[in-house]
Order: C-alpha cells, then sequence, then structure tokens
C-alpha cells in the first residue's frame, strides 16, 4: 500500500460510536511516493458487538488505550515498544474496578432514560482518572483523536532522536512527565508530532527535494506554502495554545516555574529547528536564558543555590540548568548565526570540583548530568581561550588580550586537571555496566570521545596560530576512529531508525573539530567524507550546510602546503560564518587567518561557495580517497 494512502487512511477521524485503535506512529521521514495509485474503497466492516472493557492493566497501557496481557514486570505490548512500563493499580483499586466494569457509572433510572445506542456509547468513553488513583496519575491528560497518534510518535519515535546519545534522561523522562502536568508543555509536544506527522505527508516534488525525508535545513525553511495538509493544521493549533499559555504565565512571576520555562524553551526551539528556522530558534533561546538568568548558577554572580524568590530549588533543575547555555554556546560554532560573545562572557568557566559523580551509588542519567554540567563550564572556557588571543596574536604583553593570558593559563591547568579526574570515574562506571546494556555502553563512549575532544581543546586553546594542534595527529585519528565507530553503529542511509534532528552533542561536532584544526590530510580526508554522510543534524550543526564553509578553508591551507607535508601560520585559516542565499543554494563565506599581518591587523577573504558543489570543493582540498565505510 502506497506510504501516503496508507497515512491518510490511518488519520481518518474517529467513527461516531466505535473509536478506533490509534494507527501505529509512520517510520520517521520515509519518503512517499505521490505517482503511486489511490487505494480503492476500504470494504463496509460488519458493526462490531459492544463488550464491557477490561479496567486492569498497565497504566502504560491505560494511557496508550491499547490491550495489556498484564504480564508481569513488563508487559508484551511495553516489552516489544521496548518503552518502560508504568506498572499496575494496586490489588484494591484493580479488585473494584472489575467489579463495576460490566454496568454504567449511573443509576438504572438515568440508564432507563437514555435513548437508544447511549448505554453502547458509554462502554467506548475515554477512560478517565478514578478518585483513587495515585496522586502523579490523577492530572493524566485526556487525549483523543489524533492526539494519541501526535502523543505516541513523540514518545516512542522523536524522544530516542532527540536524546542522541546522552539525553535519554531529559526526554524520556523528564520532558514527558512535565507533558502531563503541565497545559503548555503538552501542547508543545503535540505541536512537534504533529508537525512530524505532516512533513511525513509532503508529497515528494522537484521543488521540495530538500524537504523529503523530513530532513530539516538552514537552506531549505519550511513554509506553509509548502506543508498543506491536516496534521500542519493541528500542528499550528498546538503550537498557539502552548505560546498563549506560556504567555498567560508570565502575568504572575512569582508563579512562573524555572523548570517549566526552561522544557518549554527547549521544545519550542526542536519545533523552529524541524522547520530550518535557526533564528527562531536562536530568539527563543535568548528569551529563554534572559528569564533564567537569575535561576542558572552557571552564571557569573549566581551562587550555587535556590535563585532569589524560591525557597527551594525545583526538582531536577540542577540536572538539566546546563542544557540551555550549552546550546546557546555550541550554536556559536555552527557558522550559521551571527556570535552573540554576550551570552558566552556571562557564564562561568570554572569547573565545581565537588560534582563528581560516585560509581554505586549515582545512576548513569546522574553521570550524564554531571558531565553535561562540567562539558559546558568547558565548551565556555575553550570559546573564552579561543578569541581572546587573538586581541593580542603575537603575545606581546601589549594588546587588550594580553592581561587575560595569564588568567587562561591558569585555568587551563584547573580544567586539565579535572578532566583527568573523570578518568577513573569513568573507567569504573564501564566496568560496572552489564555487557548487554548497549545503549548505556554507547552512552559511555560517546563521553569518552569528548573527553578527547576536550583533551586537545585544553592542551592547545593557548595558540592563536593553530599550530600547537600539529602535535596531536594521533588524537585526531583517534577521535575520527571512534566517531566513525559510533556511527556505523547507526542507520547510515536515513531510510529506516535515522533520526531527522538531535539535540546534543552528537558525532557531527568531534568530525568538524578533526576536520577544521587537524592538518593532516588522511585524517582530514576520512573526517570530511564521514561528515557527508551525515543525513541529520546535531543540534545547530547542519552538515550538509556547514560542509561547504569548512572544506572552503581547507581548499586555501592545502593549496599553502609545502614540499614536506607542513602548513605555514601564514597560510592557516577559519571560517567565521558568512551570508547564506537560499535561492542561490550558495554561501558566500568569511575566513580570518589565524596569523595577522606585519602590521597585527586582522587578514580576512571571502569565498562564494556553490552549496551543492561539496564534492569538487572536496576534490579541490585533495579528500579524494575515496569513502570510508
Amino acid at each position: 500500500m502506497p506510504e501516503n494512502n496508507k497515512l491518510s487512511a490511518l488519520a481518518r477521524p474517529p467513527a461516531p460510536l466505535l473509536r478506533p485503535r490509534p494507527p501505529r506512529p509512520p517510520p520517521l521521514f520515509k519518503e512517499i511516493d505521490p505517482r503511486a495509485p489511490p487505494l480503492p474503497a476500504p470494504p463496509l466492516k460488519k458493526k462490531r458487538a459492544s463488550r464491557p472493557k477490561v479496567r486492569t492493566g498497565c497504566l502504560t497501557c491505560k494511557i496508550r488505550r491499547v490491550k495489556c496481557d498484564e504480564r508481569k514486570p513488563t508487559c508484551a505490548r511495553c516489552h516489544k515498544a521496548d518503552v518502560e512500563c508504568d506498572g499496575y493499580f494496586p490489588q484494591n483499586e484493580t479488585v473494584a474496578s472489575t467489579t463495576t466494569a460490566g454496568r454504567p457509572c449511573h443509576s438504572s433510572s438515568e440508564e432507563a432514560s437514555q435513548p437508544k445506542g447511549a448505554h453502547q456509547r458509554h462502554y467506548h468513553r475515554p477512560i478517565r482518572p478514578r478518585a483513587g488513583m495515585p496522586p502523579s496519575f490523577l492530572a493524566v491528560p485526556l487525549l483523543e483523536g489524533l492526539d494519541v497518534v501526535y502523543y505516541d510518535l513523540f514518545r516512542h519515535r522523536l524522544v530516542p532522536h532527540l536524546a542522541g546519545y546522552r539525553y535519554k534522561d531529559l526526554w524520556s523522562r523528564i520532558v514527558l512527565e512535565a507533558g502531563m502536568r503541565d497545559d503548555c508543555i503538552r501542547h508543545c509536544i503535540l505541536a512537534v508530532g504533529a508537525l512530524t506527522m505532516a512533513v511525513a505527508e509532503v508529497p515528494a516534488s522537484a521543488n521540495d527535494a530538500p524537504l523529503r525525508g523530513g530532513r530539516p535545513s538552514v537552506l531549505t525553511p519550511w513554509t506553509h506554502k509548502q506543508i498543506v495538509n491536516e496534521h500542519h493544521k493541528h500542528a499550528l493549533r498546538h503550537h498557539l495554545k502552548a505560546v498563549a499559555g506560556f504567555r498567560k504565565s508570565f502575568q504572575d512571576p512569582t508563579t512562573l516555574s524555572p523548570r517549566c520555562v526552561h522544557l518549554m524553551t527547549l521544545i519550542l526551539i526542536v519545533y523552529e529547528f524541524m522547520q530550518g528556522n535557526n533564528e527562531g530558534a536562536k530568539t527563543l533561546l535568548n528569551c529563554g536564558l534572559a528569564l533564567l538568568r537569575s535561576s542558572i548558577t552557571l552564571y557569573e554572580g549566581n551562587l550555587e543555590q535556590s535563585a532569589p524568590g524560591h525557597k527551594e530549588k525545583e526538582e531536577d533543575l540542577d540536572d538539566i540548568e546546563h542544557n540551555l547555555p550549552c546550546l546557546a554556546v555550541m550554536l556559536d560554532y555552527s557558522n550559521q548565526l551571527a556570535r552573540q560573545d554576550g551570552q558566552l562572557y556571562q557564564l562561568k568557566c570554572v569547573p565545581d570540583d565537588a560534582r563528581l559523580p560516585q560509581p554505586g551509588h549515582d545512576s548513569m542519567a546522574k553521570l550524564m548530568a554531571y558531565w553535561g554540567r562540567f562539558f559546558t563550564f568547558s565548551i565556555v572556557f575553550i570559546s573564552k581561550a579561543t578569541y581572546v588571543p587573538r586581541l593580542d596574536p603575537y603575545g606581546t604583553g601589549t594588546g587588550p588580550g594580553a592581561r587575560y593570558r595569564a588568567a587562561i593559563r591558569a585555568k587551563q591547568k584547573v580544567f586539565l586537571a579535572q578532566l583527568h579526574r573523570w578518568t577513573p570515574v569513568l573507567r569504573e562506571y564501564a566496568r560496572r555496566l552489564p555487557a548487554l546494556d548497549v545503549a548505556a555502553r554507547k552512552e559511555l563512549r560517546v563521553v569518552r570521545l569528548y573527553w578527547l575532544v576536550l583533551y586537545v581543546h585544553f592542551c592547545c586553546c593557548h595558540d592563536p596560530t593553530d599550530l600547537a594542534f600539529d602535535a596531536f595527529t594521533a588524537e585526531f585519528d583517534e577521535i575520527v576512529t571512534e566517531t566513525l565507530e559510533l556511527f556505523s553503529g547507526d542507520d547510515k542511509d536515513g531510510t529506516g531508525g535515522n533520526p531527522s534532528l538531535t539535540l546534543g552533542e552528537g558525532v557531527a561536532s568531534p568530525l568538524f573539530f578533526a576536520l577544521r584544526s587537524c592538518r593532516d590530510r588522511a585524517v582530514r580526508t576520512r573526517a570530511a567524507h564521514a561528515v557527508g554522510r551525515i543525513p541529520w543534524r546535531d543540534s545547530g550543526f547542519d552538515a550538509q550546510a556547514m560542509i561547504v564553509g569548512k572544506l572552503g578553508a581547507v581548499v586555501m591551507e592545502e593549496a599553502a602546503r609545502d614540499a614536506n607535508g607542513f602548513i605555514p601560520a601564514e597560510a592557516r585559516w577559519f571560517w567565521m560564518g558568512g551570508e547564506w542565499h537560499v535561492g542561490k543554494r550558495a554561501v558566500v563565506a568569511t575566513y580570518v587567518r589565524h596569523a595577522p599581518d606585519e602590521l597585527g591587523r586582522q587578514v580576512t577573504k571571502q569565498l562564494t561557495l556553490g552549496v551543492d558543489d561539496w564534492g569538487n570543493i572536496c576534490r579541490l582540498a585533495g579528500c579524494v580517497s575515496g569513502r570510508d565505510s
């Protein structure tokens, strides 16, 4: 059956008497063939006899409104879907529900006065929370119609993708729990799920080829003209409700929850990223950080305690508060938006020595929270250390950046010492993990990969000429090798389980780091070919767009390589961004030379590069050894 007709058939509104089981979410971003013949009219189905619903079963199946085999501790449906089974009601509640399931919840006189068919409809009403339910489930929202499909799509398909390699607890637990309690967050979740379904039903055509498959890009932002279907209307409706409710909550700042602001900002950013709207995502990010300025302890001047006006810190806020600042700094490395150093210089760059997880005591989720906090401090320091020395490139001690050099070197030693303290911790966590826990082991591999990235950065960030990186060719080779091994474990062709978007540090950032900073041609070649195969986006890292700008610097450097294979400082460049011409599929890229001219002035150059011509640019750069597997 053609995929587009299948989606349309599954998305029909429920019948007036019998609500059908919600359709299974389709494979994400699978291409849909619009040329397939339409489906024949479905045969008329006989009316199914109505029987009382079974009121037992696990809580997960109750929320999804599907049949549960009541197997313990995990039912068959939850096991097959690879989701956490939320368990069962206490036995006394189960008995009470089974004794009343066979009759309506109203008196016999009311039943007799009902019109014909009302008794039958009663058994197909949505399950509502009972008074005896546990408190955490009294506020479970009522989802009907396509909202059930959107929520399931978000929970079972998008959450694993957005979590990437190390944000599983944030998306699979914290965000989903908040969506059950807060209307605004729930509407955000449904908006993202509906938008995903809308993109999956966009017909393929020559004009929207980049849109086909649901891969968002800054080069192909989506508009209402490209996505016109029922799911898109639902996405807009839920998005408007979420934003309206969010604005209404600002009327009483004393009750405004920093945790809610954080999660709302995060999901709204995902909504913009899915449309290739980086500018909108950056605006939302800045607004969210401005609202959270006094609540996030990573900002200069904020103490490691509750923000003023809050008697105690909200649940999980310590574990998630680093996410938005980290995303803000990482977006500056995407070269697709203007740098906003004002945000950068308000953040601390001092590691917290007390924040190390304890193997055997702290869970993997806690380990990832501790590491995320340290990683945020680290990239803030690297950003400051990388750009400040350029104000005094020769180290004469007379430039405006001279007074920062001593402080940078002192902090460099602190960060290196703290990084080495993580080594035995990660080793012990790896030793304790079960061999069959593949997902957790992969998370640890990603942490170790970024440990190596930070190590090379810390050792070389004080050198504005980039010559210090030449001593770390072996480390760069290990970074590329490890990244390719992680990459090979995922679906590389983008037709199966591949995500369209992850919201966190993935495989793109280490590969771009090797491509930019390593001057060994073989390592660069492997990194360039690997980046060219990444079909999704790691947060703001749009690999298909960024590869062109990065290779422009490589082309200029390779042209200046001498007979011994050395590239002098006067021929080393870094990409500072540029002006994107979406219609022309080109970018006017701006490059800055690492070494200034004789008078100490900055040297810049501009190149106009075709976005779809990265293969030719790669050949000019000397990346001709073939594609790595």
